[in-house]
């Protein structure tokens, strides 16, 4: 009977792995099948569940850093980088709940989210912080920052 628990537990956390696609059970699912062998073997619970937990841990200690290295992903630079740090001009008043609002920077009209979440009314210089899929993400810029960008 320990041996077909074992299996479902082990084709449960294949499910749940084929669900995701971050690496988060396959290692149990192999521990599971591995004490579902011991237990077809003759050895006791407490040893099904040891083999379980050691299968498990060894499997995610060696093969963790090989998949993560797998997962990474890389940031590939556009030439929307190059807005980053310039000062715009909002030209459609921003609206966090809506989703409104537009931003000019560099002679090109970009949808705009505001840092902090704030509305920021047509006119007022920004300055682009980041890039968040087609949106720029600015921050309103007081009058002493747009002194200081105006003499560089």
């Amino acid at each position: 009977m320990a041996v077909v628990i074992w299996l479902a537990a082990a084709f449960l956390l294949g499910v749940i792995e084929a669900c995701t696609t971050a690496l988060v059970s396959v290692w149990l699912a192999l521990g599971a099948v591995a004490a579902a062998i011991a237990a077809g073997i003759g050895i006791e619970t407490t040893g099904q569940t040891v083999v379980f937990l050691v299968v498990s841990l060894i499997l995610l200690l060696c093969t963790a850093p090989i998949c993560k290295h797998f997962r990474q992903t890389q940031k590939i630079p556009t030439n929307a980088d190059m807005l980053i740090g310039k000062i715009g001009v909002i030209i459609e008043d921003t609206d966090p709940i809506l989703g409104k609002g537009e931003v000019k920077v560099c002679g090109q009209t970009w949808s705009v989210q505001v840092r902090g979440g704030k509305n920021i009314k047509a006119g007022t210089k920004v300055k682009v912080e980041d890039i968040a899929g087609a949106h720029l993400v600015v921050s309103e810029i007081d009058s002493a920052e747009l002194k200081e960008s105006e003499d560089n």
